[in-house]
């Protein structure tokens, strides 16, 4: 299917497109690493080579890899001085200054 649109908009739809996959790719990797940790390495999905699937199994057992899912899960489970977790956000990698701009 082909979409047409004006050429001023196209930084854009590339922009809104880009900030979309970022986050579908990263749900799928999350959910390719829910199944290898349950389903070990009968997880592997159909759609991923052999060498794909090794190489990611390797970037998660990797030590650096390990400890950096176990920050970001500590620093997600951490409870402020009434109790309550920490409010998630989904800005991505932006600087403060960005995000009050676009708010």
């Amino acid at each position: 299917q082909k979409w047409h649109w004006s050429s001023g908009i196209t930084e854009r739809v590339k922009a809104e497109f880009v900030a979309k996959a970022k986050i579908r790719l990263c749900n799928t990797i999350s959910d390719w690493k829910d199944k290898w940790e349950i389903y070990g390495y009968e997880g592997k999905p159909t759609e991923l080579t052999t060498d794909v699937w090794d190489g990611l199994i390797a970037y998660w057992e990797h030590p650096s890899s390990i400890k950096k899912a176990n920050s970001c899960s500590a620093s997600r489970m951490t409870k402020d001085k009434d109790g309550h977790l920490p409010i998630l956000h989904k800005t991505g990698q932006k600087p403060h200054a960005e995000v009050r701009l676009e708010a």
